[in-house]
């Protein structure tokens, strides 16, 4: 049975016959619209400063060795990471959220992205249970989803670089017939796929052509896989850029076989945390990461020495669509680019130093 709006099921002589009209006179001038008001903080609590630098960790397998190498994090480990970068006040979002500077970030976070190289199993694997296939709680997603159950505040949200399946590749994320439903699980539950090449061969010699080519017939058999899959970063294997730097610019935009890709930024593998997509320091062709070890370089020492006072990192004001930064930091951002993506600026008067946390003052040093 078809219901029709009652509407039109009136005749118009009546419509009209009860309707009256009164005159209100001229219509009111709306006055100008509001400026938008800076985001709110407590400055003896947290100073915002989203010109700071930001950690991007390079993982690749997770767990299967079952040792710590360049290479391989060991599952212990790697729950230890999480926990650690947690206790010190980082979120997790992904690559392509800072290269765009869309950091939804709470008050005194600073953002973290976890990338995962090669679409390996260790990263996303599944096991076979009564109720269909069920994600490995030992690989990589596993422990992320595991740690969100114990964490609530936190969230599963890294970025994964792939190698699609090819003459010398296995699918994605090493089970076959999979792919295809693993990149929409990760799609579903807020992580990033991002292109990490077809061959995964070093791009230090190569041509205008074998670049597109890499990158080109990589981007199209990922969005042929999934076409809701929109590819913003790229991670050049084993960091080896061209030696001819006049070629870079197509590690982020050129066509193969009619197919073009366009894209936001291109990481390395190594070494250190990287500046604030508002800053003028920011270098969308080379993004540093930060490889996944202990000691010198790697993720304690890093998150360590962000987190020292004067560490220089990126602390959040709780609000995406603001960039806030002590006045004195003016210098280091990039207004143009900041203003193009429609952020609102907050330059603020800077107190110089936090709440002491019931530390007594101490005199001045001889």
């Amino acid at each position: 049975m078809r219901i029709t709006p009652l509407l039109f099921c009136l005749p118009l002589v009546a419509l009209t016959g009860c309707l009256k009209f009164k005159s209100t006179g001229p219509t009111p001038t709306p006055g100008p619209t509001p400026a938008p008001k800076p985001p709110t903080f407590d400055l003896t609590k947290v100073q915002p400063d989203e010109l700071g630098k930001i950690p991007v960790i390079m993982y690749h397998d997770i767990g299967k060795s079952g040792k710590n190498t360049p290479l391989d994090r060991t599952v212990a480990s790697f729950e230890k990471d999480l926990e650690l970068l947690y206790e010190k006040g980082f979120y997790p979002v992904t690559a392509a959220d800072i290269v765009a500077n869309r950091l939804d970030v709470p008050l005194g976070k600073t953002p973290v992205a976890l990338t995962f190289d090669d679409a390996r199993k260790t990263q996303f694997g599944l096991i076979q249970t009564d109720q269909g296939p069920q994600v490995d709680p030992n690989c990589a997603l596993g422990v992320m989803e595991r740690f969100v159950k114990a964490h609530p505040d936190w969230k599963v949200s890294a970025t994964f670089f792939v190698l699609p399946k090819s003459k010398v590749t296995n699918e994605s994320f090493g089970q076959t017939g999979m792919g295809k439903d693993k990149i929409a699980y990760l799609l579903k539950n807020g992580c990033e796929i991002a292109n990490h090449s077809t061959l995964h061969k070093s791009f230090a010699d190569y041509t205008a052509a074998q670049i597109q080519e890499e990158i080109g017939g990589a981007d199209k058999l990922v969005t042929d896989l999934n076409p809701e899959v929109k590819l913003e970063t790229f991670a050049l294997p084993m960091g080896k850029y061209p030696r001819n730097k006049a070629l870079w610019p197509l590690l982020l935009k050129g066509t193969y076989n009619g197919h073009s890709y366009s894209y936001k930024a291109a990481f390395d593998a190594a070494w250190r945390p990287i500046p604030s997509p508002a800053s003028v320091k920011f270098n969308p062709l080379r993004l540093e990461r930060i490889n996944s070890i202990d000691g010198l370089n790697g993720i304690r020492y890093w998150v360590e020495k962000l987190t020292a006072p004067g560490g220089g990192r990126y602390i959040s004001d709780g609000d995406p669509s603001w960039v806030s930064f002590p006045k004195a930091k003016e210098a280091e951002l990039a207004r143009e680019r900041v203003e193009k993506q429609g952020k609102q600026l907050n330059a603020y008067e800077s107190q110089g130093i936090q709440g002491a946390g019931g530390k007594p003052i101490v005199p001045a040093s001889k």
